[in-house]
C-alpha cells in the first residue's frame, strides 16, 4: 500500500494552517497600526483645534448674533464626526469605542446646552474640552494617556 499521497496532504494541511496564521499575525498587526494610527491622528488633531483654545471662562452676552458662537458650534460638529469617523477604525478595542461615544454625546450635550443658553456657550466649551481630554485618556489606547489637551496646540507659544 502506498501512503505518498498520505505525506502530500498532511504537507498541504501545514502548509495551509501555516500561510493561515501568518496572515492572521499579519492582519492584527495591521490592525493593531491602523487603530494606533487612528486615535494618534485624533489626539493631534483636537490638540490643534483653534476652537479649544480657550481661555478663562465667561459669559459671552449676545453670543448668538457674534461670529464666534456659530464658529465654535460648526467645528464641534466637525469634531464630532472626527470622532465618529476614529470610532470606525477601532475594531478591537471596547473600552476606547465606549469612550470614544462618551465623546460624541459630550459634543451633542455641549450643541444642545449651547443653543438653549448662547451666552454660556464659552463656559460649556471649556467643559466640553475638559470631558473630550478626560475621555481620550479613558480609551486605554497607547498614546492616549499622555493625550494633549484640545486646543493646547492650536497656536505657536
Amino acid at each position: 500500500m502506498d501512503f505518498d499521497w498520505m505525506g502530500a496532504l498532511l504537507g498541504a494541511v501545514v502548509g495551509a494552517a501555516f500561510t493561515a496564521g501568518l496572515g492572521y499575525v499579519a492582519y492584527r498587526r495591521e490592525r493593531s497600526r491602523v487603530e494606533k494610527a487612528a486615535i494618534n491622528e485624533l489626539i493631534r488633531e483636537l490638540g490643534e483645534r483653534r476652537a479649544f483654545a480657550i481661555d478663562g471662562p465667561r459669559l459671552i452676552p449676545d453670543a448668538e448674533n457674534g461670529q464666534d458662537f456659530p464658529q465654535l458650534n460648526v467645528s464641534v460638529l466637525s469634531v464630532r464626526e472626527r470622532i465618529r469617523e476614529t470610532r470606525s477604525k477601532l475594531v478591537r478595542h471596547e473600552q476606547a469605542q465606549r469612550a470614544l461615544t462618551a465623546m460624541i454625546q459630550a459634543c451633542n450635550r455641549y450643541l444642545e446646552r449651547s443653543a438653549g443658553d448662547p451666552p454660556r456657550y464659552w463656559i460649556l466649551a471649556i467643559e466640553l474640552r475638559d470631558e473630550l481630554h478626560a475621555r481620550l485618556q479613558e480609551t486605554g489606547l497607547k498614546g492616549a494617556a499622555d493625550a494633549t489637551r484640545p486646543g493646547d496646540l492650536a497656536f505657536d507659544d
